[in-house]
């Protein structure tokens, strides 16, 4: 795999393209660079795109705090701003009651 350098210019350029909007194949094409080679600008640069009014927004915006409500631990989650739980086991237990429990009734 060929690692491709851009210039200065170049990626000034494409910042600036992605600030109007223009898309990876649109900016690859007006620049006469490969596609992928401006999507791994982006990528090195922390930009997740755009969000809300066309600027370019960082990947930590995508990042939610929540406190579990099962067991009041403080985590944090990328992309779900709906998650309830801090893992599928506190989910599971907080719906269904504890696992421990129904196995020693199941015992006896």
């Amino acid at each position: 795999m060929v690692k491709i350098v851009l210039n200065h210019e170049q990626k000034d350029e494409i910042l600036k393209l992605r600030r109007k909007d223009y898309g990876y194949c649109s900016i690859s094409s007006i620049l006469i660079i490969n596609r992928d080679a401006v999507r791994d600008f982006r990528k090195s640069k922390g930009l997740g795109g755009f969000l809300g009014l066309g600027k370019l927004v960082p990947i930590e915006s995508a990042w939610y705090s929540f406190i579990c409500l099962y067991c009041g631990k403080d985590f944090k989650v990328y992309g779900n701003r709906y998650r309830k739980y801090c893992s599928r086991r506190c989910c599971i237990e907080h719906r269904y009651g504890h696992f421990k429990e129904k196995a020693e009734k199941n015992k006896l």
